[in-house]
């Protein structure tokens, strides 16, 4: 998604300046961002295969994602027609960062979740269960966590 953004900065004829870097800082999280949450509702669902996590996931954050993506396209459209240069940059700039980002957590990061995403207890980090225990006293139960969407 970065370095797609770079090219379409390179297509838009822009240098590389104090102006495009401090966006080109600035896209880095957001281009990570729907792919977090979505992985972290596959990792919360406690089902053994890859495509009941992958559909608890997008029935659980698909529409959060794309809510999020709308308005931030919303709030940056209007950032297209400003006279300052900066903001017209940074619009035109999130703007393309925000629909790679949604169509690469929507299609291609759920698409690699159903085919090589972690199933069963692979991927586990063994100390969560102890930092559960030393939060709130008590091991964590086994299912506790019910992931029926």
């Amino acid at each position: 998604i970065v370095a797609s953004t770079i090219a379409f900065a390179y297509f838009l004829g822009w240098k590389l300046g104090i102006l495009e870097s401090v966006v080109f800082v600035m896209i880095i999280g957001l281009a990570v961002d729907y792919c977090v949450h979505l992985a972290d509702a596959y990792i919360q669902c406690e089902k053994e295969s890859r495509e009941e996590r992958v559909t608890f996931m997008l029935r659980r954050m698909g529409m959060s994602v794309m809510s999020g993506a709308f308005t931030t396209i919303g709030s940056s459209f209007f950032l297209l027609f400003t006279t300052i240069k900066f903001f017209e940059k940074f619009s035109q700039t999130i703007l393309w960062v925000i629909c790679m980002s949604l169509f690469t957590a929507l299609f291609f990061f759920s698409a690699l979740m159903a085919l090589v995403g972690p199933s069963g207890t692979t991927g586990d980090v063994p100390i969560s269960a102890w930092v559960h225990k030393l939060v709130y006293g008590e091991p964590k139960k086994a299912g506790a966590k019910d992931c029926e969407a």
